[in-house]
């Protein structure tokens, strides 16, 4: 969950406005899709770190697996 992201985040001494502006790049995503035209309902996004773009990858990304093998 994205909770968990900016967790991580304020243990890395990530805080005031740059981790407000983390909290808002990462909250209050929606997303579809469409196969042949047609479309699906937009649904919230509750977890995850957007792809394709310069934050997420590899800096968020690294920083949210870098105590898997704790």
């Amino acid at each position: 969950p994205n909770t968990r992201i900016l967790n991580k985040l304020r243990a890395h001494g990530i805080a005031g406005k740059v981790l407000d502006w983390m909290a808002d790049f990462l909250r209050g995503r929606r997303q579809g899709i469409s196969v042949k035209g047609n479309y699906s309902c937009w649904m919230n996004v509750l977890s995850g770190i957007p792809q394709g773009n310069v934050l997420g990858r590899p800096i968020v990304f690294v920083i949210f697996i870098n105590d898997l093998p704790d």
